[in-house]
């Protein structure tokens, strides 16, 4: 099931945050960096207590220096 669909099939579900951050994840290593952002702050935004957030906010970081190269 892609991530998106079990999103939208399951809307409670544990895996929910789970499954935001592979979409962002995704876009990250098909290289689009633009969306990639935008899901992982996405998931920041939904997510401020999450363990990962501080591996998040390292992405983020780390692709805002790539867009300014």
């Amino acid at each position: 099931m892609e991530y998106k669909q079990l999103i939208d099939t399951f809307p409670n579900s544990v895996f929910i945050n789970n499954a935001h951050l592979r979409i962002a994840e995704t876009y990250y290593h098909e290289n689009d960096y633009e969306n990639a952002v935008k899901r992982y702050i996405d998931y920041c935004d939904r997510y401020p207590e999450s363990p990962k957030l501080k591996e998040v906010y390292f992405r983020i970081a780390k692709l805002s220096e790539v867009k300014k190269n």
